[in-house]
């Protein structure tokens, strides 16, 4: 633990010395502060391998987030153009008056409108900090103000862990997924979906947990903060709160009324939030749109996958989507610098372990039996998880996926350690290795 501690703190100042900006060393300090007050939330009998889980997160995401910033710097970009929207808000002076924000959130609170003004006044009130009291912001002082909620998701993982596995298995489980998940790509660029699926995992802990109102409170607050980040993310949540209420109450003694009420206020939200769905429906369909127009210019194997027909067409793009990119190895290709290589490294260990947990859980689910075996709740996450994966389909990228992962990770590690053997986990994984490596040498026959 000791050596950990001096581990982090030297690489937190080699970073600061190398990037030799006040900006960044105000954020990565920050971050490190509130980062190693979180891991102290966890009980004391757990909170050891809560502060050493956090001590490796934070050194591990701290060298990724510097590593990736040079792919972003002067205009450039690689794998992804988003974070140059918010690169550029350094250079542009902004409106940042009381009634442009309160005009803003009316807009996206009140309008419906889906301007992620929650998220967009986070990047520009630091922005402003930085220039007000700081050396103005660079592009990794952007980059860790995001980065803290990927280090704060592997906490809150391993508190979910902790009530189905011993602390030293829910330590390693969440190492696992903090290093090896696209959760560790996308907590070192410039995007909300890191926030989102921060957002997500805050929302499984509490529906993991007794029904209590102020849970019922808490998802609530949840749901407007997501929604003022990402529309469709936000109302999604709304199924969260519906299990929620379902899954407490339906072994009660409302039990003749729960299914009825259930409905009613399933009904209740459609309706009423026509407007809502509409607008959160749009998005969806712009991203289809730009998805169409995108694998119609590149071609391969996705253009024919996105113009198949409605339902064959989500189900196979689901299955698509969690081995993407394919071939893994793809975006080395076209990497020239060495933080771009870093980059792809990560894409194809992400890429390679995901599939090595989604595809066998499916196995594990409807050829060995584990659907009729784990509990109802679980069921029914699966069936949500899958839902989520396949409504973002529309648009064919695993970040607007990711904040269901932490699900369907749970449900195969409580398959793997309570229901199969280690035979049987040993064989499906060599049956993965099998496919994907003969999918991949096929894949080069033909180009």
């Amino acid at each position: 633990m000791i050596a950990l501690f001096f581990l982090s703190f030297f690489i937190l100042i080699i970073i600061n010395i190398l990037d030799a900006s006040y900006s960044t060393m105000f954020a990565s300090s920050i971050v490190y502060i509130i980062g190693l007050l979180y891991s102290f939330t966890v009980d004391k009998n757990n909170r050891n391998q809560s502060v050493k889980l956090f001590l490796t997160i934070y050194s591990v995401y701290l060298v990724s987030s510097y590593i990736f910033s040079f792919s972003f710097h002067d205009g450039n970009n690689f794998l992804m153009s988003d974070p140059l929207a918010y690169i550029n808000e350094l250079s542009i002076i902004r409106d940042n008056s009381i009634e442009f924000y309160l005009n803003y959130f009316y807009d996206c609170y009140f309008n419906f409108a889906d301007n992620n003004a929650l998220h967009n006044s986070y990047v520009r009130l630091s922005i402003l900090f930085a220039k007000s009291y700081l050396d103005g912001g660079n592009v990794l002082y952007l980059t860790l103000i995001h980065t803290l909620f990927g280090i704060l998701s592997c906490t809150v993982l391993y508190k979910i862990l902790l009530k189905y596995f011993t602390s030293r298995d829910a330590y390693k489980y969440a190492l696992l997924f903090g290093v090896f998940s696209l959760f560790h790509f996308y907590s070192a660029v410039i995007l909300r979906d890191i926030i989102i699926a921060f957002l997500y995992l805050l929302v499984l802990k509490i529906i993991l947990e007794p029904f209590s109102y102020r849970g019922l409170f808490k998802l609530i607050i949840l749901l407007l903060i997501a929604w003022g980040i990402r529309l469709y993310s936000g109302l999604f949540i709304v199924v969260f709160i519906l299990y929620y209420i379902y899954v407490s109450f339906r072994n009660s003694k409302y039990k003749p009324i729960i299914v009825p009420l259930f409905i009613s206020i399933l009904i209740g939200i459609i309706i009423s939030s026509n407007m809502v769905i509409e607008q959160s429906l749009e998005e969806i369909s712009y991203y289809q749109e730009f998805s169409n127009e995108r694998v119609n210019v590149s071609g391969g194997l996705s253009k024919y996958l996105i113009n198949l027909p409605i339902g064959i067409k989500q189900i196979v793009l689901t299955l698509y989507s969690q081995f993407h990119p394919f071939p893994p190895f793809s975006p080395l290709l076209s990497a020239s610098t060495f933080s771009q290589f870093y980059m792809s490294i990560l894409v194809f260990i992400y890429s390679v372990w995901w599939a090595f947990i989604f595809f066998p859980l499916l196995i594990y689910l409807f050829f060995k039996g584990a659907l009729k075996k784990i509990k109802l709740e679980f069921r029914l996450l699966f069936i949500i998880a899958l839902i989520f994966i396949m409504v973002n389909t529309a648009h064919i990228d695993v970040r607007r996926m990711m904040p269901v992962y932490p699900i369907l990770y749970l449900i195969y590690l409580i398959i793997k350690k309570y229901i199969i053997t280690q035979s049987y986990y040993k064989n499906v994984n060599y049956l993965i290795a099998f496919v994907f490596l003969f999918a991949i040498s096929f894949y080069l026959i033909l180009i």
